[in-house]
């Protein structure tokens, strides 16, 4: 019972008239005196203290002659007093005849303790006020008890409260007492509403709940019992129920703790699970593959039916160590000692062995297999297959059968070739001197003749003889040009780092010196550099820009250009020039030995320069294309391995 508030009231006492008859005074004061468990004091009409008790002392401290004539607000709290408290209970009590109450008084050491205290006026014959009767008595151990107890529940209540599993506590009637906030998420019924209603209402199978009910009962717990809960929206919760039962101070039974835990989750993981597993069996069962899986120490546990099938072996009879059975006595330990390998170290496992089939046919299997790790690492399972390669073996065994007859023809057609290519580089050295001698005798005669016979000559004799020298000079170097060409496909490379922007500047000098009145603006692009031969890469640049030079020539601003560009399948070096162009309906002649767009009289040349460009790029593993237009310059593309390409 807490402290009752009353305000203070300025106004005295209203004395209220009634007879009241009292008994012999005596006797009262001395049974009054008496009583120490008590502190049983009279007050004045002003509340004054006129009388002591034995009890009024023990409880307050203070001796009579401390108190007497003193106003009784001395017992009471700072506070109360401020609040007038003491005179308005007087107030009360006269006006109601008495007033009850508890809260804190104050002793005379200042200490301070709960109190019961029970005023009643006291009236003399003609009704008026004689004074009050003040009986207080000592509440402190009920309520430091009180406290301990609500200290108790409110730690109860936070461990209840700490739960993130639903719990309740129901009674003997089945009914629950109390619930957790848990209760209430997992219910969306408030607590005020679970309480005192019918436990196994919130359940999908009521039956089922009051069945586990009894048996907590019964058996004083319940562990992991299977339940589903509906929540109040209508969704269903699995969940796993666990209770005891708890008792009274007298070991009596009062009722049921229950805790759910919610196991929602983790039975879809189960049912997902499950429906993995029968997934993995029915494609297991549908690949032509033999499937087969084991513990992580390599103890079969599966076979899927493409085993069976073949081995005529039963499951069962598989298991274990089992399936080791049809493997070819030649191949068995070898197999084996990898498996026990693998399956030590936890590494991929692969064999190729025969198998016996069903009908005592051996046939070649590849077998593969590989560990399933859980979260630390650990091998839990190994799965496996079997893929049929026996034909695949046999195959090889024809190709090795062939190859091996393969490269002795190679060896044989090389030997041919070296011989052929000796008698090639014999025959291009004869043609060479055989018909360099009779070109340089009739260069060499026609040039007497005009020398030494020119005044004998008229101008028609001597055209044919320059004519004659020219053709002879032409010859000479078509045959030069022909020899190049021959030797760009059997001189043996010598593959290194080429600086073709350095190249390409001596080329251009030396062009420039050969037509020093040319004015021709050159671009050259810094840092290319390729990978290959330097001899033959400078053949190549030499007709590429040579060509450029040679077709600018009709030009005032001649540009040549040679540069490295992306394209869409990789990179590529360019010789651009702003020449006379070609027709591109003719492009495909244009590497072609012999194959000219332009008269020789307009531009000279033997027409073997780009069929010598194109063997060399294709050489070295790259390919050469050209663009162009009539009047608007070409562009001859090629690939080179680049330097940061070497093998």
């Amino acid at each position: 019972m807490t402290e009752i508030s009353i305000h203070p009231n300025p106004h005295p006492v209203e004395v209220v008239s009634g007879p009241v008859v009292l008994g012999d005074e005596n006797s009262f004061r001395l049974l009054v005196e008496s009583v120490k468990d008590f502190a049983i004091i009279m007050l004045d009409p002003s509340g004054n203290i006129v009388s002591w008790n034995v009890g009024a002392e023990r409880i307050m401290g203070y001796r009579a002659e401390e108190v007497l004539g003193k106003h009784f607000s001395l017992f009471y709290p700072t506070e109360a007093i401020e609040r007038g408290l003491a005179g308005d209970l007087l107030i009360a009590a006269a006006r109601d005849g008495r007033s009850e109450y508890e809260g804190w008084r104050v002793r005379k050491n200042g200490s301070r303790f709960w109190a019961n205290v029970v005023i009643t006026v006291l009236r003399d014959e003609n009704g008026a006020v004689r004074g009050f009767s003040k009986v207080t008595r000592d509440l402190s151990e009920r309520k430091q008890m009180e406290n301990a107890l609500k200290h108790v529940s409110a730690y109860n209540r936070s461990l209840i409260e700490a739960s993130l599993d639903p719990l309740v506590t129901i009674n003997l009637d089945g009914r629950i007492s109390d619930a957790n906030t848990a209760a209430e998420q997992a219910t969306g019924w408030p607590r005020a509403d679970l309480v005192n209603t019918d436990f196994s209402d919130y359940f999908v199978d009521p039956e089922a709940a009051r069945a586990g009910y009894r048996k907590a009962f019964r058996d004083g717990l319940v562990r992991d019992y299977p339940l589903e809960l509906r929540h109040r929206d209508g969704h269903l919760i699995s969940v796993v129920y666990n209770a005891a039962v708890y008792r009274d101070d007298s070991g009596s039974v009062i009722g049921v703790f229950a805790a759910a835990r919610d196991v929602t989750e983790r039975k879809l993981a189960e049912e997902a699970l499950g429906d993995s597993e029968r997934s993995f069996r029915i494609l297991a069962d549908t690949v032509p593959q033999i499937v087969w899986a084991t513990r992580a120490d390599g103890w079969n546990i599966f076979f899927n039916q493409r085993w069976v099938e073949y081995t005529g072996m039963t499951l069962d009879a598989s298991r274990g160590h089992g399936w080791n059975a049809p493997f070819h006595p030649d191949d068995l330990k070898a197999t084996w000692d990898a498996w026990r390998s693998a399956v030590l170290n936890g590494s991929t496992y692969t064999a190729e062995a025969r198998l016996r089939r069903a009908d005592g046919v051996y046939r070649w299997w590849l077998v593969r297999s590989a560990p399933l790790f859980d979260a630390k690492g650990k091998v839990i399972k190994w799965f496996g297959t079997c893929t049929d390669i026996h034909d695949m073996k046999l195959a090889e065994v024809e190709i090795q059968r062939l190859n091996s007859g393969l490269e002795q023809r190679v060896r044989e057609r090389t030997v041919e070739l070296e011989a052929a290519n000796k008698e090639l580089e014999a025959f291009a050295y004869s043609v060479s001197h055989d018909l360099r001698t009779p070109l340089r005798s009739i260069d060499g005669f026609s040039k007497i003749l005009l020398d030494d016979y020119d005044g004998k000559l008229d101008d028609e004799g001597r055209d044919f003889l320059a004519r004659v020298r020219k053709a002879t000079q032409r010859m000479g170097h078509l045959i030069d040009d022909l020899l190049r060409l021959s030797r760009s496909t059997r001189t043996e490379m010598k593959r290194v780092a080429v600086d073709l922007t350095a190249l390409a500047g001596e080329i251009a000098a030396e062009l420039h010196t050969s037509e020093p009145a040319r004015s021709v603006q050159w671009t050259i692009a810094p840092g290319l550099v390729a990978f290959g031969d330097p001899h033959l890469l400078r053949v190549a640049l030499e007709n590429l820009l040579g060509n450029a030079w040679k077709f600018t020539g009709p030009q005032k601003d001649a540009r040549i250009e040679l540069g490295r560009e992306e394209t869409v399948d990789g990179a590529s070096f360019f010789v651009r020039d702003n020449g006379v162009g070609f027709d591109m309906a003719y492009v495909g002649k244009l590497f072609g030995v012999f194959q000219r767009l332009h008269a020789a009289s307009e531009f000279p040349g033997s027409g073997v320069g780009l069929a010598n460009v194109q063997r060399i790029v294709t050489r070295h593993g790259g390919r050469v294309w050209a663009e162009g237009g009539p009047n608007h310059g070409a562009t001859f593309h090629f690939t080179l391995p680049e330097a940061f390409q070497q093998p």
